[in-house]
């Protein structure tokens, strides 16, 4: 795996320059596509480790706090970026919807881009805090950032991407296969860890958060970009805690 591979995963982690590749092509983009789902579960490795060694007195806000941090920093935020930029540009599409690409590609941040930024940390924040007090930690930790880029996966090849995005275009159909193999261990690992009513809810609310961000962006945009990817692993990492929280 190569160090372009995993910087497309979303994340710090990087790998030594004589492994990254000389030409970034457009299928490598592609391929390498297929390790959101390891980079998810690199993330929540690594939360883990941190929780493990820090001390319990403490106390568990803090150390969700330092969970949440760290989190944010393995990402580098780009989701967290992608989700304000939506969040925005779903706001000044109310008044006019020509205004929602414009709103999208700004890098200024709105009122409802700062709101939604503080509604999701502060949320993975009490939510995180939660999960530690009833002992859940491990499973929550690595079953949001995973399932949340396994629907990125899902959600990238089920829909078209938008035209004259100033991002290359990901062309995830020669690997349709694999990515319903991946979903479908996913759907079986939380049924089997969740049990059959709430790994039964889990996947209806995500697959509902799916149909419903697939119209919003192919309405608003014309299909969805690299923010629009963001805002549903985000969103889905909340929703992901919000059901273990409410189900364990």
């Amino acid at each position: 795996m190569s160090n372009w591979q995993v910087m497309v995963a979303a994340s710090r982690l990087t790998l030594p320059e004589r492994w990254r590749p000389a030409d970034i092509s457009p299928e490598l983009q592609s391929r390498a596509a297929l390790f959101y789902p390891l980079s998810g579960a690199i993330i929540g490795g690594l939360m883990a480790a941190l929780y493990l060694i820090m001390p319990d007195k403490i106390g568990v806000t803090v150390q969700a706090t330092l969970l949440v941090g760290l989190w944010v920093w393995l990402t580098g935020a780009i989701h967290l970026g992608g989700l304000a930029n939506s969040a925005d540009a779903n706001g000044a599409a109310r008044k006019d919807p020509a205004r929602a690409l414009v709103a999208l590609k700004d890098p200024r941040l709105g009122t409802l881009g700062i709101c939604a930024l503080v509604m999701v940390l502060l949320l993975k924040l009490a939510l995180l805090r939660t999960v530690l007090e009833i002992g859940a930690f491990y499973w929550a930790l690595f079953a949001a950032p995973i399932a949340a880029r396994l629907l990125a996966l899902v959600f990238m090849m089920t829909s078209p991407a938008r035209v004259n995005d100033t991002r290359p275009t990901l062309d995830l159909r020669p690997y349709q296969p694999l990515i319903i193999g991946l979903a479908l261990l996913g759907l079986l690992a939380i049924m089997w860890v969740m049990g059959r009513l709430g790994g039964t809810a889990l996947i209806v609310i995500l697959a509902l958060w799916l149909v419903h961000w697939q119209q919003r962006c192919q309405k608003l945009f014309g299909g969805h970009s690299g923010e629009n990817v963001g805002a549903l692993i985000e969103v889905a990492e909340v929703l992901v805690l919000f059901m273990v929280v409410l189900t364990w």
